[in-house]
C-alpha cells in the first residue's frame, strides 16, 4: 500500500469540511469549504501523478457543452438568482473535475483512501452521538461560534443538518468495512461494521436503508462468503449493531423510544410520500417550462414557488391533492432535479453516465478482489438513494460519489483517453487557480459566521445591536436572513415600523436567493405594512398557490388584493 501525504491529507481535509459551519444557515459554507477541499485534493493528486494524468476526451466533451449551455442561460438572464447558479456551477465543476483526476489515481493508494474514510466516517459518527445521546444538554455542539453538530433531532445525524445526508455518508462506510473485514480478515473491521451498522440504524433514513441494503446484497453475491466468513462479515455484526442501535435510541435526547419514534416514523410513511408527489410534479412543471435546457443549475428552489398553479393542475388531474407542509430547495429525485434545472441535455448525458457506471459495478461483481468493487458500489448506493431525499444537493455526498465513480470506473475509461503530462506551467496555474479561489471563498465564509453572531445578539431596541445586523441585509445571499429577522422583530413587536420600507429591497431577492416560507410571509407582511398593496396582494397570491397544509393567512390575502390594509397575520407552518 502507498501512501502519498499531500493527496491523504487533503482527501482527510476533505471528510473534515462539514465539521465548521454557520448553525443558522449550514448551506453556502458547505458548499464553499467543499469546494475549496476538493481543489486541494485534485491539486494534490496533480503534482503526485503529473507524468500521466488521464484525460476522457469523449466525456470531457460532454462536460464542457453542459457548461456551455449553463453559461448560455446566464448570459441571457433567464436565471432567477445568479448567486446561487454561481454556487452551484463551482460544486459541479469540482466534482467534474475530482471525477476527472480520480481516474489517474493508482490502484495501490485505493486501501489507504478506505481507511481514511472509515477514521472520518467514525469521527462523524462518535460527534453525533455526542450531541445525540445528550452531551450537549440538547443544545448544538459548538467552538466559538463555528458549529460543528446541530442541537439533537429525531434522527441521528452526525455533524450534518440531516440524517439522510449522513446516513448515505455511513452506508459508504459500511460498504468498505464489509469488504476490508472479508479481505484482511481483521476483527477490528467485523467492530467497524457493527458499528456503523448501528449508527445507519439510528438515522431512520429508509432511503438509505434501501440503497444499503441493495448494494450489501450486490456484495455479498460478489464475494459468495463460507458460512463462517458470511457469519465474521455480515450476520454477526448486523445482528451486533442493531442491537446497540435500539439501546442507543432508549437513551437519545429526544429519545425515540416512545411513540413520537420509530413508530411515528413508519405511521407517516402515507403523508411522506404525499407530499413527495407533490415536489415531483412541481418539478415535472417546471421541466415542461424549458424541456430542452431547463430553468438553469440551482434554479429548482425559486422556481417551485412559481410552478405551483401548474403542479396544482397536474395534481388535480391526476386525482391527488396539491398540498405541502413546507417548500423544498430541491426535487426529493435526481432525475427530476436534472431534468428541471439541466432539462434533457443535463439528463440524457447523467442516465448515460449512470449506465456504464452499472455496467462497471456488474463487472466488478464478477471479480470480488479488485478493490473499485467498493468504489462502484458506494456511487451506486448514492444513485439509489437519491431517487427518494435530497442527499444530491448536498456538496460532500455529491462530491465523494463523482471521486469514487471515477476511480471505479478509471480502467475503461483509460482506454479511449489521452495522456497529459503536467508541466511546471500547468502545475502552477493550477496552484494559483485553486490559491484565488480559497482567498475568495475565505472572507466570504467568515461573514456568514459574523452574519450569524450579529443575529443571534440583536435586539431590535439596541441601536447598536441593531445596526450592526442591519449592516449584512443588502449583502447578496448573507444578507437574506438577517433581514427576515429585522422585518419579523418589528412585525411580533410592533416597534420600529420604520425599518419595513427599508428591507423590501432585499427581501425581493431573497425570494430568489432563499426562497423560504419565512422570506415570502415577511416580504407580504412588510408590502402591507407600508401600503404597497398592489405587490402585496401578488406575493399573497404565490404564498396562497402552495397550497400550505397549515396555512392560515388566506384571508388577509384577500383582505389585501381587495385594497383592505393588512390587520392581523400569522407568521411560521404551524
Amino acid at each position: 500500500m502507498m501512501i502519498n501525504p499531500p493527496s491523504s491529507a487533503a482527501f482527510l481535509l476533505l471528510l473534515l469540511t462539514p465539521l465548521a459551519y454557520p448553525g443558522f444557515f449550514p448551506h453556502d459554507v458547505n458548499i464553499l469549504t467543499a469546494c475549496a477541499g476538493s481543489l486541494l485534493l485534485s491539486l494534490a493528486i496533480m503534482f503526485e501523478q503529473r507524468r500521466s494524468i488521464v484525460l476522457p476526451t469523449q466525456l470531457l466533451t460532454v462536460i464542457l457543452a453542459l457548461f456551455a449551455i449553463q453559461l448560455w442561460l446566464y448570459g441571457s438572464d433567464h436565471l432567477l438568482s445568479v448567486s446561487t447558479w454561481k454556487l452551484q456551477t463551482t460544486l459541479y465543476a469540482s466534482a467534474a473535475l475530482l471525477f476527472t483526476l480520480a481516474i489517474s489515481i493508482p490502484a495501490s493508494n485505493l486501501k489507504w483512501l478506505l481507511q481514511l474514510y472509515l477514521l472520518a466516517a467514525s469521527l462523524w459518527a462518535v460527534i453525533g452521538l455526542y450531541v445525540w445521546l445528550g452531551g450537549t444538554q440538547g443544545q448544538a455542539l459548538k467552538i466559538g461560534s463555528v458549529t460543528l453538530a446541530l442541537a439533537p433531532a429525531i434522527k441521528l445525524a452526525g455533524p450534518f443538518n440531516q440524517g439522510n445526508i449522513f446516513a448515505g455518508l455511513i452506508g459508504f462506510a459500511l460498504i468498505f468495512s464489509h469488504w476490508l473485514a472479508w479481505k484482511e480478515r481483521k476483527i477490528y473491521y467485523a467492530i467497524a461494521i457493527a458499528f456503523f451498522t448501528a449508527m445507519l440504524f439510528d438515522t431512520l433514513s429508509r432511503g438509505e436503508w434501501l440503497a444499503y441494503l441493495v448494494t450489501a446484497t450486490a456484495l455479498f453475491i460478489a464475494l459468495r462468503p463460507s458460512r463462517a466468513e458470511a457469519l465474521r462479515c455480515f450476520i454477526i455484526p448486523w445482528l451486533f449493531g442493531i442491537s446497540a442501535g435500539l439501546i442507543l435510541t432508549h437513551f437519545s435526547q429526544p429519545s425515540l423510544a416512545g411513540t413520537d419514534g420509530i413508530s411515528g416514523l413508519v405511521s407517516s410513511a402515507g403523508a411522506s410520500m404525499e407530499e413527495r408527489l407533490t415536489i415531483w410534479a412541481t418539478a415535472l412543471s417546471i421541466f415542461l417550462q424549458a424541456p430542452f435546457v431547463g430553468s438553469g443549475w440551482g434554479q429548482y428552489a425559486p422556481q417551485s414557488w412559481l410552478a405551483a398553479p401548474a403542479a396544482s393542475d397536474l395534481m388535480n388531474h391526476l386525482g391527488l391533492s396539491h398540498n405541502l407542509a413546507n417548500t423544498y430547495f430541491s426535487a426529493h429525485n435526481l432525475f427530476l432535479h436534472l431534468m428541471a434545472e439541466g432539462g434533457l441535455t443535463m439528463l440524457l448525458p447523467v442516465l448515460w453516465g449512470i449506465w456504464r457506471l452499472l455496467k462497471t459495478t456488474c463487472r466488478l461483481i464478477r471479480r470480488p478482489h479488485n478493490i473499485r468493487i467498493c468504489f462502484a458500489l458506494a456511487a451506486t448506493s448514492f444513485i439509489i438513494q437519491s431517487q427518494v431525499n435530497i442527499t444530491f444537493t448536498k456538496p460532500l455526498p455529491l462530491l465523494l460519489t463523482a471521486f469514487f465513480a471515477g476511480i471505479a470506473m478509471a480502467p475503461a475509461l483509460r482506454r479511449n483517453s489521452r495522456r497529459l503530462h503536467a508541466t511546471s506551467p500547468i502545475l502552477a496555474s493550477a496552484a494559483i487557480i485553486t490559491a484565488v479561489f480559497i482567498l475568495w471563498a475565505t472572507p466570504v465564509v467568515i461573514q456568514w459566521f459574523a452574519a450569524e453572531r450579529a443575529l443571534y445578539s440583536f435586539d431590535i431596541n439596541n441601536q447598536e445591536s441593531a445596526k450592526k445586523l442591519a449592516n449584512f441585509a443588502n449583502t447578496p445571499r448573507t444578507g437574506a436572513i438577517p433581514s427576515i429577522w429585522i422585518a419579523y422583530n418589528v412585525a411580533t413587536t410592533g416597534s420600529h415600523s420604520g425599518l419595513l420600507q427599508w428591507v423590501i429591497p432585499p427581501l425581493r431577492a431573497a425570494t430568489h436567493d432563499l426562497p423560504l416560507v419565512a422570506t415570502y410571509q415577511v416580504l407580504f407582511y412588510s408590502l402591507g405594512g407600508t401600503g404597497a398593496l398592489q405587490e402585496a396582494c401578488r406575493v399573497g397570491r404565490i404564498i396562497e398557490a402552495q397550497h400550505f397544509v397549515n396555512e392560515k393567512n388566506n384571508q388577509a390575502y384577500q383582505d389585501v388584493c381587495n385594497g383592505k390594509p393588512l390587520e392581523h397575520y400569522h407568521f411560521g407552518m404551524h
